[in-house]
This record gives structure tokens, C-alpha cells and sequence, in this order.
């Protein structure tokens, strides 16, 4: 009968042994998992804050489009922010739409310092050009 509790008392020592470990096990899990919510929010973190300092190039997309005339085409845009200025590729598909187009942008209080290369006016048809200006908003 000895040998019964002393069989019983190892047993519940193992189990309670075991308890603890997986225990243990849980707890290490759980400082890795919010270790890993905690680096994912400094990154969104960042990119918010990246995000706030730069100023919305949704009005400016939208007034480009709506000064281009039918048969000009937007194809490339970039925005260099230290100099608030902007590249524009697109296409025409005549000489003068592409013309009307870039004086439009001219014309635009939005928009000033507008540099546009000779090559843009070679072609009479299929005209591929680029634009370069900056943002006055």
C-alpha cells in the first residue's frame, strides 16, 4: 500500500510537473506573439507617420486628367517631394492635343517652372513626351 502513495505522489508531481511546463511553454508564446504585435505596430506606426507628412497628390492627379485633353494619355508620374515637383510621361496622339495639354498646365495656378524638352515637339503623330513642374498648392 506504500508503494501505492509513493506511486500516487510521483504521478501528481509529474502531471503538476508537466502543468508547469506547458505553462511555461504558453507564457513563452505569448511574450513572442506580443513581441510581434509590438514590432507591427511600430510599423504601422511609421508608415502612418510617413504617411501624414505628405501632402495628398489626389487633387493634383485629378486636376492633371481633367486638363488633358481627348487623345492625350497619362502614362507615368512621379513626385520628387523635397521640391514639390512632379514628372509627367504620357502620350499623344497628335502633336498639337499635346500642345493644348501643356499649355493648359501652363495656365494652371497650380502648376509653375514647367519644363518641356524639345524632343516632345520631333513627332507630328504618336507623340511621347515629358513634363516636369512644380506644385504650388
Amino acid at each position: 500500500m506504500s508503494v501505492y502513495f509513493y506511486l500516487s505522489i510521483l504521478v501528481r508531481a509529474q502531471n503538476d510537473l508537466m502543468e508547469a511546463q506547458e505553462r511555461h511553454n504558453k507564457t513563452q508564446e505569448s511574450a513572442q506573439f506580443e513581441k510581434q504585435i509590438q514590432e507591427a505596430n511600430q510599423s504601422v506606426s511609421q508608415v502612418y507617420g510617413l504617411q501624414k507628412g505628405l501632402k495628398s497628390l489626389t487633387p493634383v492627379l485629378e486636376e492633371l486628367v481633367g486638363l488633358a485633353p481627348e487623345g492625350v494619355s497619362l502614362t507615368d508620374f512621379s513626385y520628387e517631394k523635397s521640391f514639390s515637383r512632379i514628372e509627367l510621361n504620357g502620350r499623344a496622339l497628335l502633336r498639337e492635343q499635346f500642345l493644348i495639354f501643356q499649355k493648359k498646365i501652363e495656365e494652371s495656378p497650380d502648376f509653375t517652372d514647367i519644363d518641356s524638352p524639345i524632343s516632345n515637339l520631333l513627332k507630328q503623330k504618336d507623340v511621347d513626351f515629358v513634363l516636369s513642374f512644380k506644385i504650388t498648392q
